[in-house]
């Protein structure tokens, strides 16, 4: 049985993605924390930054919790599969 789980670049960036989301609906981000560069990227500045991993680190720590009880969880189905009669 193989497992794969995102790397922890895709894992950050999809974090990151919903975190953006939530404090874009709660206003802690606002349109000028951000700027647009001529390949329509669209960069977060410095002051946007610091709102951004201020909200994070209170965040993390839940969602490491989470992510252990899932990893946890899928473990322990590896586990009873390797265990199970073919």
């Amino acid at each position: 049985i193989v497992l794969s789980l995102p790397d922890d670049s895709l894992n950050r960036c999809l974090k990151s993605g919903v975190h953006y989301i939530h404090l874009l609906q709660e206003g802690i981000l606002r349109k000028e924390h951000f700027t647009q560069e001529n390949d329509a990227s669209c960069l977060l500045g410095k002051a946007g930054r610091a709102h951004f991993y201020r909200a994070w680190a209170r965040l993390a720590p839940a969602l490491r919790r989470l992510a252990r009880r899932y990893a946890r969880w899928i473990v322990a189905n590896l586990r009873a599969q390797e265990l199970s009669p073919a």
